[in-house]
């Protein structure tokens, strides 16, 4: 086997496949997403260049790549993007993501912890 062979390995036995769940009260549901830690290398790149910039559009952005239905599909396509920022409260979609980061960072510490 590989070291490439091996590294592949380790990050399909290490990586959190589970979805993690945000309830959204102001609309009616929840939004469910995988841990920052269980992205492959493209996801994290996008997901490494939405948080990047300032401002609400990055927000949007990391909504569409990180939001999953409960069955693990994507709750939003990049064409949805305008639809957010134009006709969505910008306070939730702010809340979900701080949401998300917040259970990002105790999965982060848990595992520094062990």
């Amino acid at each position: 086997m590989s070291l490439l062979d091996n590294a592949i390995k380790h990050f399909g036995e290490s990586a959190d496949a589970t979805l993690h769940k945000v309830d959204v009260p102001e609309w009616d549901g929840a939004i469910w997403f995988k841990s920052v830690s269980s992205m492959n290398g493209l996801a994290y790149q996008k997901y490494y260049a939405a948080i990047s910039q300032p401002g609400f559009e990055s927000l949007v952005d990391i909504l569409i790549l990180r939001a999953r239905t409960e069955e693990g599909l994507k709750m939003f396509k990049p064409s949805d993007k305008k639809t957010l920022m134009a006709q969505v409260a910008p306070d939730v979609i702010t809340t979900i993501i701080n949401n998300m980061s917040s259970i990002d960072n105790a999965e982060g510490e848990a595992v520094k912890k062990s």
